[in-house]
């Protein structure tokens, strides 16, 4: 494989580690030992930031990116999935890797894992790693895949670990109580180190299970607190320096105020100056990809959305406004509650246009998704593809109307392709 392509190292990746999923950090924890004897490395950086949860991870890890850019701190991110680009998943100083850097990375991790078998996403996981270990930075935020405690980024103890929220999501692999799910999601967070926790409604039980881990812990709404300010902000109140200080007035954007102010309590304990208004501009300016994001073209009015489990079509919902009729383009894959994403959504859409996603093996079997819709009442049809789903949807569309893409990184990613909105 030396001197090959990255599409050709993911297409390689694909066929030889078939197993998408496969928690555990026993494969990934060796080859990483290995990788760290050859690199002569100890750290990844001097401070890790590892961010879980069931909605709201990208938005954290965005919003700690942009503050210690603009605070001059180097780091380096890793999220996952991507929408258009592979390189999407590890950024330095908020820029994507280059192919070069990915690909020398895959080299050295097939040189060196022998017979062991890691899946897509160790394999990613050990890349980020390898590219940040050999840029000398400042910082490095990871956000978890699935879980926390099994998760391939868990191999790396988090000098601070964040919660964003807990919902009913992954539960094949998680648990069936958001109990359970919460204290998988927790698996991060390290004794004596800070962990912050941006779940407003925690399952009972659970703040034992977070006493016992022994990190010291602060909690939206008691160590951190978000109060309406309008309908569309929020002041901001953080500890700093064991302190409650007023922040400043964050804005619901693309990127929801919690998402922001966990960011800003977390940077403040590292001793970051945070009381600067460069920051604050810059948070309520920020979006990304795929998230609450509206274009307009041609003057159709669109909303791209990754939501892809209930928790985010309720958040979904109440930003939802449109003057006309409201089309959703819709799938998503076979394991998310398809019946609780419509419970939260059922009076939303004037009809369902349900497309195949014909690039992921679990994709959910769309003729089953038309069935829970119609069984409350609802009108939608199937297309063999979400660019066949839009277009129909866009053929009807008036300049009153909204169509509405979400379900999956896949789905909007497809539609932003068809219609060519990519990030330059």
């Amino acid at each position: 494989m030396i001197n090959h392509s990255l599409e050709e190292w993911l297409e390689f990746i694909n066929k030889n580690h078939p197993l998408e999923i496969e928690l555990g950090l026993e494969r990934v924890r060796v080859v990483w030992s290995k990788i760290r004897r050859e690199l002569g490395v100890s750290r990844v950086a001097p401070f890790v930031i590892t961010v879980s949860g069931t909605n709201g991870k990208g938005s954290t890890v965005k919003c700690i990116e942009e503050i210690l850019c603009i605070s001059n701190h180097s780091c380096g991110s890793f999220t996952s999935p991507h929408i258009f680009k592979f390189n999407e998943r590890i950024k330095l100083n908020g820029l994507a890797a280059l192919d070069h850097d990915i690909v020398e990375a895959f080299e050295l991790i097939e040189s060196l894992k022998g017979e062991i078998k890691l899946t897509y996403f160790e394999f990613n996981t050990l890349c980020a790693l390898i590219i940040f270990s050999k840029n000398n930075l400042d910082f490095v935020i990871l956000e978890v895949g699935l879980g926390g405690r099994l998760d391939a980024v868990n191999i790396i103890d988090a000098d601070l670990a964040i919660l964003t929220s807990i919902g009913l999501d992954h539960k094949d692999w998680l648990g069936n109580t958001r109990l359970e799910i919460g204290r998988e999601k927790l698996g991060i967070a390290r004794k004596g180190k800070p962990l912050l926790i941006g779940e407003h409604d925690l399952p009972k039980g659970l703040n034992g299970y977070i006493s016992d881990i022994g990190a010291d812990s602060y909690f939206v709404n008691k160590d951190f607190f978000l109060s309406p300010n309008s309908a569309h902000s929020k002041e901001l109140k953080i500890t700093l320096k064991e302190k409650l200080h007023s922040f400043g007035i964050l804005k619901d954007t693309s990127i929801l105020s919690i998402n922001k102010a966990l960011a800003i309590q977390a940077l403040s304990l590292t001793g970051i100056p945070i009381e600067n208004n460069e920051i604050l501009k810059s948070l309520n300016q920020a979006t990304l990809e795929g998230r609450q994001q509206s274009k307009i073209h041609n003057q159709i009015n669109i909303l791209f959305d990754v939501a892809h489990n209930a928790e985010a079509a309720e958040v979904l919902a109440k930003n939802i406004e449109s003057n006309g009729k409201t089309y959703a383009v819709v799938s998503i894959l076979g394991d998310k509650d398809w019946d609780s994403i419509v419970d939260k959504l059922d009076d939303t859409f004037d009809y369902w246009f349900i497309g195949r996603i014909t690039d992921n093996d679990r994709a959910a079997d769309p003729n089953v998704l038309l069935d829970f819709v119609r069984s409350r009442g609802l009108s939608g049809k199937v297309f063999e593809s979400m660019e066949m789903a839009f277009q129909n949807a866009y053929n009807l569309a008036t300049p009153n109307d909204l169509i509405v893409v979400f379900g999956s990184f896949s789905c909007v990613a497809s539609v932003m392709k068809l219609i060519e909105i990519q990030p330059k």
